[in-house]
């Protein structure tokens, strides 16, 4: 039993030397670690599908016979209803270029963005005319000459 171990150093068998697992070809992955990356690649879209959910329902688009909106499936068939509400299936050829539900979520997350971004500049841009407003307001006005009064 001994000499089976030792015989074949080399790591071609799956047991060598006790090890639960030993490499045949340099940079092989395992299929527990193939299918953890392939689970996390869709994490980040499924997290983008979730920060679209409050638009979902404000907009009511899930089912009328959903139980509970904020933990419903978020199907393509409210995402589909999501793009026509912001009225993404009016560029040309979107749903040519958007034929995945991921390809449909980054776009209408990349629109949700740029709306966040739109809002936050009309913000700023009218805080900034709010202050200036005041500081003429609370400016003294141009100041008179005799001659001007008169």
């Amino acid at each position: 039993m001994a000499d089976m171990l030792t015989d074949n150093l080399d790591g071609s068998e799956p047991w060598h030397n006790g090890a639960p697992y030993v490499p045949t070809t340099i940079g092989h992955v395992p299929k527990c670690t193939q299918k953890a990356r392939e689970f996390l690649k869709g994490f980040p879209a499924e997290e983008r599908a979730a920060a679209l959910r409050p638009f979902m329902i404000r907009y009511r688009l899930f089912p009328d016979n959903c139980k509970d909106v904020h933990t419903a499936p978020i199907t393509i068939k409210e995402l589909k209803g999501l793009v026509r509400v912001w009225k993404l299936h009016n560029q040309k050829g979107f749903w040519s270029d958007h034929t995945t539900r991921e390809q449909i979520v980054l776009a209408l997350y990349e629109r949700m963005q740029y709306n966040y971004r739109q809002v936050r500049e009309k913000r700023r841009r009218a805080d900034e005319d709010r202050k200036r407003r005041e500081a003429l307001k609370h400016q003294d006005g141009p100041v008179l000459t005799e001659e001007e009064k008169a």
